[in-house]
């Protein structure tokens, strides 16, 4: 029991210091509203107080420290009223400290003309070559192999420059009459065509020719080639969307 009482007492101890030190600044705050407005009755009104216990707290705290004690609650509540940092806005603190800190190295600048250069696999580039020399549509083909015309553009252009596209063989214009005049080519393998070959029938006025002339062939087939769609966008370097 005695040990009971002694813990009792200390907390009551405690209690009383804190009582007291909460008291004294009670009694502080309130001369220094007192020492603001200049008339402890009308701080007592105000607060509901007797007018003698803010005149009391007044004298108790004295007039300098009193002034003190306001200038501290003014700026106190001034800070309260300032708004709050925003997000990755450094405090006074943290402000000097990163200004203190070394700069960490940045990324490292990605050099354009390396983005400029279209890069492509052996297995495009040979598509692409086979599509030169037949003449396909690039759009049509870009669909096909889910690419970008403008980059299909590109790398033919490149394959251009490098060699690899040879030039399409230009037209043959010339009639039929003109061939049958200037005569077929030399077959690959007469023995083989002559024994199934038989003339075309001539027409009533056209016999005097056929004494004149070697009657056509029927493995003779023109060669003619179309003009090639991609000279354009090859020059350029883009694809416009047309063909010739």
């Amino acid at each position: 029991m005695a040990r009971a009482f002694c813990s009792s007492d200390d907390e009551v101890r405690r209690v009383q210091s804190a009582l007291d030190e909460a008291q004294a600044g009670r009694a502080r705050t309130l001369a220094a509203f007192a020492v603001t407005v200049g008339s402890d009755g009308a701080v007592a009104g105000l607060l509901g107080l007797n007018e003698r216990e803010v005149r009391v707290a007044r004298r108790t705290v004295g007039k300098d420290d009193a002034h003190r004690v306001a200038e501290a609650l003014w700026e106190r509540s001034r800070l309260d009223r300032q708004p709050a940092p925003q997000d990755g806005t450094p405090e006074p603190e943290s402000a000097a400290y990163a200004s203190e800190a070394p700069a960490q190295p940045g990324p490292t600048p990605h050099i354009a003309g390396q983005v400029g250069e279209p890069e492509s696999s052996p297995a495009v580039d040979a598509v692409l070559t086979g599509a030169w020399h037949t003449g396909a549509d690039l759009t049509t083909l870009a669909a096909e192999l889910g690419l970008d015309p403008d980059f299909l553009a590109a790398r033919a252009q490149q394959l251009a420059a490098e060699g690899r596209l040879t030039p399409t063989p230009a037209p043959d214009h010339t009639g039929r009459h003109r061939r049958m005049v200037e005569g077929p080519p030399p077959p690959a393998d007469e023995t083989t065509y002559l024994h199934w070959h038989q003339p075309a029938p001539q027409s009533p006025h056209h016999q005097h020719v056929s004494w004149e002339q070697p009657p056509p062939v029927t493995w003779g087939t023109p060669v003619t080639t179309p003009q090639h769609a991609w000279d354009g966008y090859l020059s350029h370097g883009q694809y416009s969307g047309t063909t010739s």
